[in-house]
């Protein structure tokens, strides 16, 4: 077959129906970029943006935009391809280590699992493993906290002893044993530290229905409260105990009679001067007379024990309006009242009989009355 007169012009006309245009320019296209600047003429979709060497804008040498359409003289241009994304499209993954995973025939998988506390730096750690296309997301299991501030890192999936705790379908936490409107837990114990140290246990419980028996076990202590009831006294209650937190005086409840015990302590005293507290010995202990002031007020019962351990004598001394009597008819009165030691190893014991009125029951050799 013979060729065409200008065989050459009609290559190059085929060829041009599938050569898509392109412009080298350095910086990226903008949206007002609608004809090319060397020829002037609208530029026709499909048509290619290469940004040139040193690019007068942010963009980066060999970024690839195409043109996707001009409408109303606004082109839409795509980044289809740049130095970082090379194609446009992400082929891999990072984790929180840093770790880069590629994809196995297109595929990356990732595998959730749990880890022991601290095992990573957050509660949910991503850690990819390269060249084998997995990506651990690990999350970690919960461990106490002691003190503060809290540890971030003690965060994680926590677990229920199912002993004590019970988790429904929906995730919610109830203690074993516990239902209904009216909830209540049979016992709370703290162990607390009061002013000097030692340790008290405190008991909370909420009234239950009468008749009903319940035995609470403190097993630290080897202690056991048992038949706890509302309602009247009967023979069951035998075993309940309640202390009055002030005092620490066994009182009175439910029509049960217990007891009254008071607490007493003792100390030292090395000073030239004190002031009593209720229910309380003294043993001043000092080359010099030692004052010993009596409370500005006091209940009825309330004890208190002078004793001369040292050289010292001992003077106890009263507030205004107080009025102490020694052995039956000697009396004295006021702030410049008191009684007084005569030897070493004296002693005497007073009780409070109502406000201001302390009473002498016992002494050790005479005292001298002023």
């Amino acid at each position: 077959m013979p060729k065409p007169n200008n065989f050459n012009r009609t290559i190059n006309q085929r060829l041009n129906k599938f050569i898509v245009p392109f412009v080298m320019i350095r910086r990226a296209p903008l949206s007002t970029d609608i004809k090319d600047p060397r020829t002037g003429k609208y530029y026709e979709p499909p048509h290619l943006w290469v940004v040139d060497r040193n690019p007068t804008d942010s963009s980066t040498e060999g970024d690839l935009w195409y043109l996707a359409d001009i409408n109303s003289n606004v082109a839409d241009w795509k980044l289809i391809s740049t130095s970082s994304t090379p194609g446009g499209t992400v082929t891999s993954l990072e984790g929180d280590s840093g770790g880069e995973v590629g994809p196995t025939s297109g595929v990356i998988d990732i595998n959730g699992k749990t880890v022991a506390n601290a095992t990573n730096s957050k509660a949910l750690h991503f850690k990819g493993t390269p060249a084998s296309s997995l990506l651990d997301a690990e999350i970690q299991l919960a461990s106490s906290n002691v003190g503060a501030p809290a540890d971030s890192n003690k965060a994680g999936v926590c677990l229920f002893d199912s002993t004590n705790f019970s988790v429904d379908a929906n995730g919610y936490v109830t203690l074993v044993g516990v239902s209904g409107s009216n909830e209540f837990i049979d016992n709370v114990f703290r162990i607390l530290d009061d002013l000097d140290n030692t340790k008290k246990i405190a008991f909370q419980a909420d009234q239950i229905t009468t008749g009903t028996v319940r035995t609470i076990t403190m097993r630290d202590s080897d202690l056991d409260l048992a038949n706890v009831v509302e309602g009247p006294a009967t023979a069951v209650d035998e075993n309940l105990a309640i202390y009055d937190g002030t005092t620490g005086k066994l009182i009175k409840d439910s029509g049960i009679s217990i007891s009254d015990i008071s607490t007493f302590s003792w100390r030292e005293e090395t000073g030239t001067s004190a002031t009593f507290v209720a229910n309380e010995g003294i043993f001043a202990n000092n080359a010099s007379t030692v004052t010993l002031t009596l409370p500005a007020s006091c209940s009825i019962g309330d004890t208190f024990i002078a004793y001369q351990e040292g050289a010292g004598k001992v003077r106890v001394a009263q507030n205004a309006s107080d009025v102490i009597r020694f052995n039956g008819n000697l009396t004295t009165t006021g702030v410049g009242g008191y009684i007084e030691s005569l030897n070493q190893g004296d002693s005497v014991t007073f009780v409070c009989a109502g406000t201001n009125k302390y009473r002498v029951i016992s002494s050790e050799t005479s005292w001298t009355v002023v």
